[in-house]
C-alpha cells in the first residue's frame, strides 16, 4: 500500500511539474530589459519607454506590452529598415507586429532607434527583430536577424 502511495505522490509531482512548465512556455521577458547584439547592432527588449495615458495597455491572458531600441554600435548606415514579428501557434507563418524605416543611422546617435510600446501575444515564443541596412556609397544590402525566445 505504502508502494501505490508514493508512486501516486511521484507520478502527482511529475504532473504538476510539467502543467506548470508548458504554461511558462508563453512569451514573456522574466529579465526585462533583454539584449542581443552583433558588430553592428545592440537590440533591446524592455517596459514599454516613456509610457503614457495613450499607450496601448497590457491586456491579461491577451497580449503583453513592452518596447524596442535598436542602437548602431558598429559603422554608420543608411537605408535602415527595422522590422518585428512574432509566431503564430500550429504555423510556421510569423505576424508582423511594425515596420520602422530610417534613412541614416550612426553609432554617435544620441538615442537609439526606438519603437516605445508594442504588443506581443501571450501565446507567442519567439520575437525575431530582423534589420536591413546599407553602407554609405555601397550598393550592397546587408540583414541581420535577433531572436528573443522563451
Amino acid at each position: 500500500m505504502k508502494i501505490k502511495v508514493t508512486g501516486f505522490l511521484v507520478l502527482m509531482f511529475f504532473l504538476m511539474m510539467n502543467f506548470s512548465t508548458l504554461k511558462a512556455n508563453a512569451m514573456a521577458f522574466n529579465e526585462l530589459p533583454a539584449s542581443k547584439s552583433s558588430k553592428q547592432w545592440l537590440v533591446t527588449i524592455d517596459k514599454p519607454w516613456n509610457p503614457s495615458k495613450q499607450d496601448m495597455k497590457p491586456k491579461k491572458g491577451v497580449y503583453d506590452t513592452y518596447s524596442l531600441a535598436v542602437k548602431s554600435i558598429g559603422e554608420d548606415v543608411e537605408n535602415v529598415k527595422i522590422e518585428s514579428f512574432r509566431d503564430e501557434k500550429n504555423t510556421r507563418t510569423k505576424y508582423g507586429l511594425f515596420t520602422i524605416d530610417m534613412p541614416k543611422v550612426s553609432k554617435d546617435d544620441a538615442e537609439p532607434v526606438r519603437f516605445a510600446n508594442f504588443p506581443m501575444s501571450v501565446n507567442s515564443n519567439e520575437l525575431e527583430v530582423t534589420i536591413t541596412w546599407s553602407k554609405k556609397g555601397d550598393d550592397k544590402k546587408y540583414k541581420e536577424v535577433f531572436l528573443f525566445n522563451n
